[in-house]
């Protein structure tokens, strides 16, 4: 119901998420990336410069990577790099979903992720 213009205020909203019961909380950001919480420590991944085409299904690809790597066994800031590296490959198509797991893995590597 607010329009949140700065990390810290993003943060802060995801916060308020995980206090209000959500275990993990991913805020998609566009093309700057993603921040994401549990609550008690938080990242922020930043996608490399890709060129663009489309961004639709981009947040779709974020969300399904994520959970994609999470139920494989990976940690939050491993998953954030994984569904980051998806909505980037995504972007560098036009339509939704015809990314590749190459495309994806060719990404990943250069997703930035840092604790903030």
């Amino acid at each position: 119901g607010r329009e949140l213009l700065t990390r810290e205020e993003i943060l802060h909203a995801a916060r308020d998420l995980n206090a209000a019961g959500a275990s993990i909380v991913i805020v998609s950001m566009g093309r700057t990336g993603c921040i994401a919480t549990d609550g008690k420590h938080s990242w922020q991944a930043t996608p490399p410069e890709i060129p663009f085409a489309s961004a639709v299904g981009s947040g779709d690809a974020l969300v399904a990577a994520f959970i994609d790597a999470m139920l494989a066994g990976s940690d939050i800031p491993e998953a954030i790099r994984s569904g980051t590296a998806a909505g980037a490959a995504n972007a560098t198509t036009f339509g939704a979903g015809f990314v590749t797991k190459d495309s994806i893995e060719t990404l990943k590597e250069r997703v930035h992720v840092a604790k903030i």
